[in-house]
């Protein structure tokens, strides 16, 4: 029988490690970088809204809720040793100085180390749900995981039928795999609304400026309405990206990467659009002429809301947004703000 830890086993099992972790990066720099320091409480947020999102979603039975908030709980648990390590939380810095592709995978070799592996801590009998644990934790930092590009859509009733334990002892390669797929994508998804979430609770305050030469740049509004990746690198190299264009990027994720309605529902439950404006206005820096707001991110504000909202009444089965109800919304959204403009 599959036996998986209470969620205040895991939860202590979690903290100790990062506290440890987190002693140790003071002990090496001198200081606790914030961004490292959030990561603790990042990782028992994510414990809750991944399992809130994967009962909301409907695509699984009881028996994958409990597993849901472990992997929430540990999908960053690299991250305390790559800080410890690099004195930095970006991938690249990581491959340069280990040759480990990131984050991710450096968790999966924590979880598998020899001797009494930190998975073994965390569930003390070895367990048929051990491959799955650390395939989702080792591969969930690709947006669009290069090694599940499965059809979500054929799966999202697929494990109703089956309990966790049943995909876990079943010799089907091809079970687990879609297992893993939705999997993933339900984690990427509840980190998106965690990040939105952080601004909301002013754990992190994005820069956001007021001068007259930190607009929103033309083509880069344009990605925004179009549902299009804003490439922060390339503006960058081109010199028309601003701190207030990372208010559109982080939008953006909501129209350009969700495949969840649940999700979408989620930040609307939350009164996520205003929470997230009051915060970025609150924190704004004021030009030495005057206090000026970029009109474009109050239209930022106005147009996220309705294509969220013209997301979710496209969706076929109310449960997941298709490539083609995205495109519906994207027409939608486009048509009505030009009649509003």
């Amino acid at each position: 029988m599959l036996i998986l830890p209470d969620r205040e086993t895991f939860q202590e099992q979690y903290k100790l490690y990062a506290t440890k972790k987190l002693h140790l990066i003071k002990e090496k720099y001198g200081n606790l970088g914030r961004d490292i320091a959030l990561k603790l409480p990042h990782g028992l947020s994510m414990m809750r809204a991944n399992e809130k999102v994967a009962r909301e979603s409907s695509f699984f039975n009881e028996s994958y809720f409990l597993s849901s908030a472990l992997e929430g709980c540990f999908h960053d648990i690299g991250r305390f040793e790559q800080y410890r390590i690099t004195g930095s939380l970006t991938d690249s810095v990581l491959y340069a100085t280990t040759g480990i592709g990131d984050h991710g995978n450096l968790g999966r070799k924590l979880l598998l180390a020899n001797g009494k592996s930190l998975l073994r801590q965390i569930i003390p009998e070895e367990s048929s749900y051990d491959s799955i644990f650390t395939e989702v934790v080792g591969e969930h930092t690709t947006i669009r995981n290069k090694n599940y590009q499965l059809p979500i859509g054929s799966l999202t009733k697929r494990f109703q039928d089956y309990s966790l334990e049943e995909v876990a002892k079943s010799k089907n390669s091809s079970l687990k795999n879609e297992l893993i797929a939705l999997k993933i994508l339900l984690l990427q998804e509840t980190d998106c609304l965690e990040l939105l979430q952080n601004i909301m609770d002013e754990n992190w305050i994005p820069g956001i400026y007021a001068e007259q030469d930190q607009f929103v740049n033309d083509e880069i509004w344009d990605d925004f309405i179009h549902f299009r990746y804003i490439d922060m690198r390339k503006y960058r190299q081109e010199g028309k990206w601003t701190a207030n264009a990372g208010f559109l990027l982080r939008y953006g994720l909501l129209t350009r990467q969700m495949q969840l309605v649940a999700t979408l529902k989620g930040f609307e439950a939350m009164d996520g659009f205003q929470k997230v404006w009051e915060q970025t206005v609150k924190h704004m820096v004021p030009s030495e002429s005057g206090f000026q707001i970029d009109p474009r991110l109050q239209d930022a504000q106005d147009f996220i809301e309705m294509a969220v909202h013209n997301l979710i009444e496209t969706s076929p089965d109310g449960f997941l947004i298709t490539e083609e109800s995205r495109e519906k919304a994207k027409q939608l959204s486009i048509n009505n703000w030009k009649r509003r403009a």
